[in-house]
This record gives C-alpha cells, structure tokens and sequence, in this order.
C-alpha cells in the first residue's frame, strides 16, 4: 500500500495529461476490492486533498461494479470525504442512480 501511495503523490506531482487517468488508474487496479478499506484509511492520512479526489472516485466506481451495496455502505459509514473539498456526495449519488437502474428494490432495502 505504501508503494502505491508513493506512486500516486509521484504521478499527481508532474503536469496532469489524459495518459495520467490512465497510469492512476493502473496503479489503483493494483489495490484489490477487499483491501480498498484499508487503502483509504491510508489515503486519508498521506494523500493531500487533491489526490484524495483523484483516487476515491474511481475506486468506488469500482469496487461498486463489485458490490455496490458494500461500496456505498462504507463510503456513507466512514464519511469518505468529510472535510475534505471531495466531491464524493456526488459520487455516492450517482453510485445510487446506477445502483437503481441495475436493481431497483435494492437500494430500498
């Protein structure tokens, strides 16, 4: 986890092009779905706000491809975010439409 924070603050320290989405977001398929909690409770202590809301939002997304009730859950529980200029409110909104589309009772429950 170290090492992907490492290349994370690396990697947002130079110019940001499109090819950056692309090596962040091969760097976050390197954090599995079942250790995502654990890499943002890391996150949250050595990543500047910024590359916070680089790396949250396609984590969730895709953790939420995996389980989007658990994705949800943790990001609502753990205040993801909270206190921070992140625009997970958003994220978890449209987290929830997609979540609606896919499965409508669902999310009732």
């Amino acid at each position: 986890m170290e090492a992907i924070i490492a290349e994370i603050k690396r990697l947002k320290s130079g110019p940001a092009h499109s090819f950056t989405t692309l090596q962040l977001e091969a760097i976050l398929d390197r954090v599995g779905i079942a250790r995502i909690p654990d890499f943002v409770e890391l996150a949250n202590t050595r990543l500047e706000r910024h590359e916070q809301a680089a790396v949250y939002e396609p984590l969730f997304r895709r953790w939420a491809e995996q389980d989007q009730e658990a994705a949800i859950s943790y990001a609502l529980l753990h205040r993801v975010g909270s206190g921070n200029d992140l625009p997970i409110n958003g994220l978890v909104s449209s987290l929830f439409q997609r979540w609606l589309q896919k499965e409508p009772e669902a999310p009732q429950a």
